[in-house]
């Protein structure tokens, strides 16, 4: 019965990143040069089990089948890879809201629970404020020449290269020796190291 309410607790809770590839735009050339940019090791938790039209010749999903224990699978893909670069976009790991406006009387309201895009982009959106100024300048379009660093030996990325559903944006998984996957791009930035290379 305890292994029943966990999958039902898992699907109910299921839910996803991005990550993947465009089906509109091309890969840009940074990209090409990276081997293993289009390659990617899935656990998929998720099947289709029937569609829908929702317009002339596009159908989408309209019921899935729920794998709790899926075993990782490889495939490739085509188009331009996302993400390039991650950082830590899990509500349970490290972000607290301060809210004034919404504290009752007494201390401010610290509340977890928080992360996604809307945490991670602003954060490394930061990140590239202050190698500009630590440079005086502005250091340009970033990622011909992350592409190509994180290819060297001292990259300066930790990229995600364990594969299995204990490690997984609930379908990307990390690829043995990969230096890009869709789950997380390139890796998780040394911002110290990047900007060394961004110099």
């Amino acid at each position: 019965m305890a292994g029943l309410a966990f999958e039902q607790a898992q699907q109910a809770n299921i839910g996803g990143t991005g990550g993947g590839f465009s089906a509109v735009e091309g890969s840009p050339a940074y990209q090409l040069f990276l081997p293993d940019a289009h390659a990617f090791s899935a656990v998929p938790y998720l099947t289709p089990a029937g569609y829908r039209a929702i317009a002339p010749g596009l159908t989408e999903p309209e019921e899935w089948t729920f794998n709790p224990a899926p075993a990782v699978t490889e495939g490739s893909g085509n188009g331009r890879a996302v993400p390039d670069l991650s950082a830590d976009a899990d509500p349970y790991s490290g972000y607290l809201l301060y809210s004034p406006s919404f504290a009752q009387v007494g201390d401010p309201l610290l509340e977890g629970g928080w992360g996604g895009t809307s945490f991670v982009a602003p954060q490394l959106n930061g990140a590239a404020a202050v190698i500009d100024s630590a440079f005086g300048h502005r250091t340009g379009f970033w990622n011909p020449r992350i592409y190509t660093a994180a290819q060297r030996p001292d990259s300066p990325f930790t990229e995600l290269d364990q594969a299995g559903a204990g490690n997984d944006n609930l379908y990307y998984t990390g690829t043995p020796g990969a230096r890009y996957n869709p789950a997380v791009g390139l890796g998780i930035p040394d911002l110290t190291a990047l900007a060394g290379v961004l110099g």
